[in-house]
């Protein structure tokens, strides 16, 4: 089941930093920088975020997160940035990440596309995201030790 994830409540936010510490680990592990903004976030930032949250609960137990922004475009249609992407890792290879996307293609009817970008190293959120038919729009280098691939998916306007 997927919900809208009130991120100010306690209980909330320390079950969505929980994944959210787990899943940039691995990712830190992959592209060889652990200086990750989501790892250094403290519980306190969390719940003062102005991010919309959306989590992928399989029973009582949250296994999957999705925090996003939405940008209102001349064209008076939304464009939404995927903010982090994090599943579980004892989750993983579920289609957990998918299945949140596409529940916020869904979720956001008047959006023309949606944006996310991972770092260039990350092979298989690039893998995801191009499966999922986003296209890549360019490279944003944050350092010397990193740099980011940023993607976009346009979406039928309902």
């Amino acid at each position: 089941m997927i919900k809208r994830l009130c991120i100010n409540e306690q209980k909330i936010a320390e079950q969505v930093l929980d994944i959210q510490k787990q899943a940039y680990r691995i990712e830190a592990d992959l592209i060889g920088f652990d200086q990750i903004p989501p790892l250094m976030e403290t519980i306190n930032e969390l719940k003062h975020s102005e991010e919309e949250y959306i989590g992928l609960y399989e029973e009582e137990e949250l296994i999957g997160v999705l925090a996003y922004e939405t940008e209102l475009l001349q064209d008076n249609t939304v464009s939404i940035t995927i903010c982090k992407l994090v599943v579980h890792p004892g989750h993983f290879r579920k289609g957990i990440a998918s299945i949140l996307i596409n529940h916020l293609a869904v979720l956001s009817r008047n959006t023309s596309s949606l944006i996310v970008s991972t770092g260039a190293k990350n092979k298989p959120a690039i893998q995801l995201y191009e499966k999922l038919g986003f296209k890549e729009i360019g490279e944003i280098e944050i350092n010397n030790r990193l740099t980011l691939k940023e993607f976009k998916k346009n979406i039928k306007v309902m």
